[in-house]
């Protein structure tokens, strides 16, 4: 109809500038709407970029803790920090994390020193209250692959295809300082309220070589779509 319109306005006479913007604006408008919408629709929500920026302060989270392992690993004779201390002395820590006794609880105490604050433990979307005592529970959102506890680095053929650390605290857990997994729960392959799924539909992953990388759960338990991230190789 407007494109009608403009045509016999051109056909009639000259238009004035003023009316040939009034004639061609509602066409391009006509023409320009579905990409506008396109457009819209590609942007992301203000609660997806909210959730986004989360995921990133999780994920940077994680790189600190893969740096503090590396640092243990090169003070502790190229070994990984063991799950659980269990009582035995670790040597070269600032002990003013442990617990009474001096000793190290579990693998998170004895890496702290060497990551920035304890905060570094906490998942910005977890919604967890830090204990900040090693031997408690919420002392640690991030949990460690046990298969690789105390385990020397070197041993390990292609530690970028095996998980040192993961997203956790379910509410369930006991995720003190010795929190650990030898797999993700069958529960968290398929429900969505689990860590697993924290960030749009996946969660962060650090491992062994340092770099971390978000999966879905199924793409944990079939990494690369052939073996388990959690196995060590």
């Amino acid at each position: 109809m407007h494109l009608k319109r403009a045509i016999v306005c051109l056909k009639g006479r000259k238009l004035m500038p003023y009316e040939l913007i009034i004639v061609v604006s509602p066409i391009l408008a006509f023409v320009m709407w579905p990409i506008v919408q396109k457009l819209i629709e590609l942007l992301p929500s203000p609660h997806k970029r909210a959730d986004s920026r989360r995921t990133m302060a999780c994920a940077r989270n994680l790189r600190q803790i893969g740096l503090a392992m590396a640092e243990y690993e090169q003070d502790a004779g190229g070994k990984l920090p063991p799950s659980t201390v269990g009582g035995r002395n670790v040597t070269g820590w600032d002990i003013s994390s442990s617990d009474q006794t001096g000793t190290p609880v579990g693998w998170a105490d004895a890496i702290q020193s060497h990551l920035h604050t304890a905060s570094e433990y906490l998942c910005p979307t977890a919604n967890m209250i830090p204990s900040g005592k090693p031997a408690l529970s919420n002392y640690t959102c991030y949990w460690l692959n046990s298969n690789l506890a105390a385990i020397e680095i070197k041993s390990l053929t292609r530690p970028q295809f095996t998980v040192e650390c993961g997203e956790g605290f379910d509410g369930i857990d006991i995720n003190d300082a010795t929190y650990s997994k030898s797999a993700l729960p069958a529960s968290w392959l398929t429900d969505r309220s689990k860590p697993s799924f924290r960030h749009l539909g996946g969660a962060n992953y650090l491992f062994v070589d340092g770099h971390v990388k978000w999966l879905r759960p199924d793409e944990v338990t079939h990494f690369g779509g052939r073996v388990d991230a959690f196995a060590v190789r």
